[in-house]
């Protein structure tokens, strides 16, 4: 079975890198690289890791043909922030439950749990 390859994967000459539309499709790969680690952490709750990412110095402005793929790519951003959002919400919420249980649990105060009466 062949591994899939990236849809924008483009050729990494230094050419093609350093000119303002290679700049920007690296930039928007490893955006995406980003998006895609935290969309698999949100799907199986696995490690989440990312890169730093600064904005490429010296590129000028997204060049048009770009825009597109810039404007999903931040749609899905915003997709995995409302699913961090409702995420952090839950566990918050499993807390707070975790927290008023213990409050009102005879262990929290040291009384026993359990009494053996086969002593």
């Amino acid at each position: 079975m062949s591994r899939p390859t990236l849809a924008y994967a483009r050729p990494t000459t230094d050419a093609f890198v350093t000119s303002p539309l290679g700049t920007w499709q690296v930039a928007l790969d490893r955006l995406e690289l980003d998006v895609v680690r935290l969309e698999h952490h949100l799907d199986h709750g696995r490690e989440l890791r990312n890169d730093v990412w600064d904005a490429p110095d010296n590129a000028g402005p997204l060049p048009a043909a770009l825009r597109e793929r810039a404007e999903a790519l931040h749609a899905r951003q915003l997709a995995c922030l409302e699913r961090l959002a409702s995420s952090i919400g839950a566990t918050v919420r499993q807390h707070d439950l975790a927290t008023a249980v213990t409050r009102v649990s005879p262990g929290a105060h040291g009384l026993p749990l359990y009494v053996d009466i086969a002593v």
